[in-house]
């Protein structure tokens, strides 16, 4: 299952919760790490969200998928271990792979801020599966499947 949540000041409980068990669980994670006063993280904020939305709309597979607001990352850093206050700059995104020990498996994304990279690279660090497209032909393929059926049933 595939799963994408922003958590900001104003974020539930009960969310940053289930962020800590996703964090906790040995399933991979990726993690954008943004500021509001950054102008940087203003630009590719947008970016990282039509990733996350491309992949939960095109793609099948074990991840989850987080940003996270620097006034929240204070908060989780205080009460959790995982989270490390060494996060070098904004926009940051973190890839923390399916192993429980979190803090020396994660590896963070370098490459250019763009849709097509952040997805390439998603793509190689995870087990993401693209799903069936439905093409025009696919759906006019259905179709007569399921008229043929029906005339069939009849007789």
């Amino acid at each position: 299952m595939i799963l994408y949540k922003k958590l900001t000041t104003g974020t539930q409980k009960q969310t940053i919760n289930n962020f800590i068990k996703h964090m906790n669980s040995g399933h991979p994670v990726i993690v954008l790490y943004y500021a509001d006063w950054c102008g940087h993280c203003h630009e590719f904020k947008p970016i990282f969200d039509k990733t996350a939305k491309r992949i939960l709309k095109h793609f099948k597979g074990d991840l989850s998928i987080y940003s996270i607001e620097d006034s929240l990352l204070q908060k989780l850093s205080r009460s959790n271990q995982f989270i490390e206050n060494e996060i070098p700059g904004y926009p940051t995104v973190l890839y923390y792979s399916s192993t429980n020990d979190i803090a020396s498996n994660k590896e963070m994304y370098s490459g250019e801020r763009t849709s097509s990279e952040l997805l390439k690279w998603i793509k190689n660090k995870s087990t993401l599966k693209r799903l069936k497209k439905n093409t025009q032909k696919n759906k006019q393929k259905r179709g007569r499947r399921v008229r043929n059926r029906n005339r069939t049933k009849r007789m």
